[in-house]
């Protein structure tokens, strides 16, 4: 539909700035479009391989870490793939992987050492005994998001704890625990206070695009402005 409407694009968002004459420039020539090299078709098989079966998961029954690893051993292949390990080993943020895996881990140990069935017994047993409302259990899992995400900043790491306290508690209320792990799920997600929750927002820092004196991409350092 863009093209359809406007056949250049780069025209609408960068349109002619005036010269010194107060002429306005020529708007920017399209680059023609050149075939895709092997390497970029490889990618494109591997990232399309990893999605398939990403969608299909309800067939072959796969973790969703699976196919990202298949993806990744293809593309690191001898002679198939298209990366070499210093390449990746360079070129990847560990500091991301690092702070998902702590995030994941202190959630799992809050399960596994049994205080988050502490902690939702605890609810429950309140909860029923208050015989609260509908509304003001919404309101009561929004106020429990946000006080968990603070100390358990990552979103994946939140959920994972707070989505089996919630359920059971639920459950025990008589209300749909699927609607009540929806209502947590946009609250948690409706408010991020540090780049450390995301994992979109970590790469903004890790790229060198962020560093002083670090030039936009497709923008050299030395260009004018």
């Amino acid at each position: 539909m863009v093209a359809l409407v406007c056949p250049d694009e780069r025209a609408v968002l960068h349109p002619p700035a005036p010269r010194g004459d107060g002429a306005l420039a020529p708007p920017p020539v399209s680059e023609p479009r050149r075939p895709f090299t092997a390497p970029e078709a490889r990618t494109v098989l591997a990232v399309a391989l990893a999605s398939a079966l990403w969608l299909t998961d309800f067939w072959h029954g796969w973790s969703p870490a699976l196919p990202a690893l298949v993806a990744a051993v293809l593309l690191l292949l001898p002679g198939v793939g298209v990366l070499t390990w210093k390449d990746f080993e360079q070129g990847t943020s560990w500091a991301i992987l690092f702070v998902l895996g702590a995030s994941l881990s202190l959630a799992a140990a809050l399960v596994s050492s049994g205080a988050a069935a502490w902690f939702a017994r605890l609810l429950t047993e309140r909860a029923l005994a208050a015989a609260p409302p509908p509304a003001a259990v919404a309101a009561g899992l929004v106020a429990i998001a946000a006080l968990v995400h603070l100390g358990v900043t990552n979103i994946a790491a939140c959920l994972a704890l707070l989505i089996p306290i919630v359920a059971p508690l639920a459950a025990a209320l008589g209300l749909d625990p699927l609607a009540c792990s929806l209502i947590l799920n946009m609250a948690v997600d409706a408010v991020i206070f540090y780049p450390v929750q995301t994992a979109t927002s970590l790469i903004v820092p890790a790229s060198s695009c962020t560093r002083p004196g670090a030039s936009p991409p497709g923008r050299s350092s030395s260009s004018g402005g």
